[in-house]
């Protein structure tokens, strides 16, 4: 579900904007982050922030070929 909700996060991104992403989990971050490539997105940054308690961040940037997505709502 971690993906799903990721990707619906990026999707209401315009093009150049930047997210950032908690996961707690190898799994999750391994997922995540393969989802992101795989929807030509940029990983600016993969940070361990706590390797003991498997915790990460992800900056991500939206794509500007991939504009697909809807614009956000107001």
């Amino acid at each position: 579900m971690t993906t799903v909700y990721v990707r619906l996060a990026i999707d209401r991104l315009y093009a150049g904007n930047y997210l950032s992403i908690l996961l707690k989990g190898t799994e999750p971050h391994r997922n995540v982050a393969a989802a992101i490539r795989a929807l030509g997105h940029d990983i600016l940054r993969d940070e361990t922030l706590d390797e003991q308690a498997a915790r990460y961040r992800l900056l991500v940037r939206k794509s500007a070929a991939n504009t697909s997505a809807s614009a956000p709502s107001a």
